[in-house]
């Protein structure tokens, strides 16, 4: 049993059992260490993956995500309320449990009170914009990362 096996550019060796067992073994451990780095790539994707993910759900990460939602808020002892209108007038931003809702501040905090007489413990205004399309913008944000009223509570008030 004769084999060829290429060595290089132009050269080859060409001999017995020997010259085929050696290329048989080289081929073999290729495929173990290609094998093994495949692994290797695999277990660091998962291993960031992993990060990533606690990274996301730290309560500091949650903190500023929040925050950035929220950059564009008006302060709400700017805003005076008067029956059932605001100067300047302002729209709200709501939460009941996991969903958002904006409207005008606060018109809107009644009117969801008056319609969701069972869920008005857990009604929180997340804050006050100077118009729709910012609310709406924060709204899309919460809405994104997931938020809910009882985290932004447990992130913003003191326990």
């Amino acid at each position: 049993m004769r084999t060829t096996m290429r060595i290089g550019r132009g050269l080859y060796i060409t001999g017995g059992g020997g010259v085929f067992a050696f290329a048989l073994g080289m081929t073999v451990m290729r495929g173990v260490l290609m094998l093994a780095l495949f692994c290797v790539a695999i277990a660091l994707v998962t291993a960031f993956a992993f990060a990533m993910t606690a990274c996301q759900h730290s309560s500091s990460t949650r903190r500023l995500l929040a925050t950035r939602a929220l950059a564009m808020s008006v302060r709400p002892d700017l805003v005076r309320i008067q029956g059932n209108r605001s100067e300047p007038p302002v729209v709200g931003l709501y939460a009941i449990g996991s969903e958002f809702v904006t409207g005008n501040h606060p018109r809107k905090r009644i009117d969801l009170e008056r319609l969701y007489p069972e869920r008005a413990s857990r009604l929180v205004c997340v804050g006050l914009f100077p118009d729709a399309a910012t609310a709406n913008a924060a709204k899309r944000r919460l809405v994104h990362d997931r938020f809910s009223a009882r985290e932004l509570n447990k992130l913003f008030l003191p326990a």
